[in-house]
């Protein structure tokens, strides 16, 4: 066994268990705007070295992957058909729980020393993509304070190696750096602190009248960074001193007396096992105020590494505050465990991506259908018919129809909204009857619907072949004669 031996295997989640690849789709179609991505895979890739080639087998199945869910490639992948295949890695020094869980789960199997193990994320997109949008995800998926992009080539080893400077480097010109110059020098170092944190450090090294050294701003940006917080931030501070007798440092250790009197009173027996660190100190305010009973909208959570962002939400027409969580309208309405049916309204949509300016709308819809038989009245159909030579002939009797109709009303948060009719069915269809009218003067054909019908009484006069009537025309069989006072010429 040769720990320059370095042996490589890599894991890929299955369809259907491929949720890390999924969420990484989504982040750059909608959040980057890369519209061109079609599909998004992701493979740990494990370098491992002092083991035998038995013993690699073995961890296989069991360190590297879990069979039902995951596939395995021995060495390499093929990627040849990727629009773009990004490699990412821990930064030397920097710790990274699944290459040690590997490396400990290996030395359990085999009883021995403990193997190097070294990790690298594969991430290949397919479709299309441009050399700015491969700068734009690179930015993305890449935190340069623990990480950076890997070479795809397999290394001859894996005992890091490094040179021991014998003289540590200053930052030339720091001090006399323009604000864009500040922030060029903040990009190319690749520093988690802003701008506003450099020009601090700045104004910092102006008073102290000399350049920073790299180590310097090194340490500086490390112990600023988020991820070495719970690390300062809870080791116990056992020898506290306040040197200088000025009016500053006078202040400040009051303020320290005032602390541990605090302490006192907020653990009672419990100080002991309290131990004074500087997140005791930043936390032991809150925790007093509480105790006194003066947060009660506190929102406590076991996450002590974030603050929660609050929204409103309407439900049924009351207001909620929420949670909110990076994600939809509808998984943060999951998140707060808020109920809703497929017919209730919710604004805005479920799949849109919720910001902390949005209000959710969700609306109780309830929808009542009842059904109502009406009557529909027939109609008479007036046919002119030129065979007969005069009077009225029925020939169908008129019978009225009785429809069904289905009648919605939408009730929106228990309150009316509005009601629709719309027809169902026949129950009885209505039956028209048939008027025939003789016209063997006129030879006139044809039907009239009549939708709505009135009876009158009229006078008709006949004078001969030749009469004439008032308006001129000739007077036939079948003139009515009116009352030009009641209904006028025309």
């Amino acid at each position: 066994m040769n720990e320059n031996d370095v042996r490589r295997v890599l894991s890929e989640k299955k369809e259907g268990f491929n949720v890390e690849a999924g969420g990484i789709l989504h982040d750059v179609k909608y959040d980057l705007n890369v519209s061109g991505i079609e599909k998004v895979r992701v493979i740990n890739r494990y370098d491992v070295s002092g083991v035998t080639d038995e013993e690699f087998d073995n961890a296989k199945p069991v360190v590297f992957s879990e069979p039902p869910v995951d596939i395995l490639y021995d060495e390499t992948v093929d990627l040849s058909d990727a629009a773009y295949v990004l490699i990412v890695e821990s930064l030397p020094g920097q710790y990274d729980q699944r290459a040690d869980s590997a490396a400990q789960c290996i030395q359990f199997m085999t009883a021995k020393e403990r193997p190097i193990v070294k990790c690298a994320r594969i991430i290949a997109f397919y479709g299309s993509v441009s050399e700015e949008e491969k700068e734009k995800i690179k930015g993305y998926l890449i935190n340069p304070v623990e990480a950076r992009e890997a070479s795809a080539e397999k290394p001859s080893t894996l005992i890091d190696k490094y040179d021991i400077p014998t003289k540590v480097a200053n930052v030339e010109g720091f001090l006399e750096m323009s604000d864009d110059e500040l922030e060029a020098l903040r990009k190319t170092m690749g520093l988690a602190m802003s701008f506003a944190d450099i020009k601090f450090v700045q104004d910092f090294f102006k008073e102290q009248g000399r350049v920073p050294t790299v180590t310097e701003i090194r340490v500086l940006d490390t112990y600023w960074s988020d991820h070495c917080r719970h690390t300062t931030f809870l080791t116990n501070l056992t020898d506290i001193k306040f040197e200088g007798d000025d009016e500053l440092t006078a202040e400040i250790k009051a303020a320290y007396e005032g602390y541990l009197s605090d302490r006192e009173e907020v653990y009672g027996d419990r100080i002991s096992k309290k131990p004074v660190c500087l997140m005791d100190i930043a936390t032991l305010a809150g925790k007093k105020l509480k105790k006194e009973g003066k947060l009660d909208d506190l929102d406590e959570s076991e996450e002590i590494n974030a603050c929660s962002i609050k929204v409103r939400i309407e439900v049924d027409g009351k207001p909620e505050p929420v949670i909110l969580i990076p994600g939809t309208v509808k998984e943060n309405l999951e998140f707060n465990n808020i109920e809703y049916d497929e017919d209730d309204i919710v604004m805005p949509e479920p799949e849109s991506t919720m910001s902390a300016k949005d209000t959710i709308v969700v609306q109780d819809l309830e929808r009542v259908v009842t059904q109502v038989e009406k009557t529909i009245p027939a109609s008479s159909r007036i046919v002119l018919d030129p065979n007969l030579s005069s009077g009225v002939e029925t020939a169908t009797s008129r019978v009225d129809g009785v429809a069904l109709y289905d009648i919605t009303t939408t009730y929106v948060n228990g309150v009316e909204h509005d009601t629709k009719e719309k027809f169902n069915k026949w129950i009885t269809e209505p039956q028209d009857d048939s008027i025939h009218l003789g016209t063997s003067v006129t030879g006139n054909s044809g039907d009239v619907v009549i939708r709505w019908s009135f009876v009158s009484n009229t006078t008709a006069y006949y004078m001969g072949e030749n009469a004439y009537g008032a308006s001129g025309g000739h007077c036939h069989y079948g003139t009515v004669a009116v009352d030009p006072s009641v209904i006028p010429y025309g």
